[in-house]
């Protein structure tokens, strides 16, 4: 009984003494849930959208039909001046959308116009409002040619060969349940 004894108390001075083995022990299951939960909150701040949505754009003039898209979809119009790839790579402006001069008359050309989108792609938090910005230049075209082809005698209709649809079979409930999959049992 002695030696059974002595060995307990060895290998728990032992224990005792391996402090990397009480952290991960004591502390991961203390702190995890917190890490987690400050980890999720950060994911979906970033993909809300802010409620001052500014859209600093250079040619706003050039364009006022597709400038009053971003405006019914919420932006403010802000005129920029300088160089937008040193602002965006300074973090002074999200993006920085550029209309070039030569809009209205390619437009009347029925020619294909570039509207430039100035971001910076290793930008996490920014990932939201570009990928509006680029829908809503990708709807205004679609509406554009929809209109062209009208104009034309030709039904938009003929644009779309095929539509995909989708259809979500998983309840609120499984859905809730995937994003704690990874969440691991203490």
């Amino acid at each position: 009984m002695n030696v059974v004894r002595a060995v307990l108390i060895k290998e728990l001075k032992d224990g005792l003494r391996d402090r990397r083995a009480l952290l991960s022990a004591f502390l991961f299951p203390l702190f995890a849930p917190v890490f987690i939960y400050g980890l999720m909150t950060l994911v979906i701040k970033q993909n809300t959208e802010s409620e001052d949505l500014v859209l600093p754009v250079i040619g706003q003039d050039y364009a006022p039909a597709l400038m009053r898209q971003f405006e019914e979809a919420g932006f403010t119009l802000e005129a920029f001046d300088g160089s937008p790839e040193a602002a965006v790579r300074d973090k002074t402006v999200e993006l920085v959308v550029q209309v070039p001069e030569d809009y209205q008359e390619t437009m009347a050309n029925f020619e294909l116009t570039r509207v430039l989108v100035i971001h910076d792609g290793s930008r996490n938090d920014t990932r939201t409002i570009v990928r509006k910005v680029r829908n809503l230049i990708s709807n205004y075209n679609n509406e554009l040619a929809a209109l062209r082809l009208i104009a034309r005698g030709v039904s938009p209709k003929i644009m779309q060969g095929v539509r995909a649809k989708s259809s979500d079979v998983a309840s609120d409930e499984q859905r809730a349940a995937n994003l704690l999959n990874f969440i691991p049992i203490y």
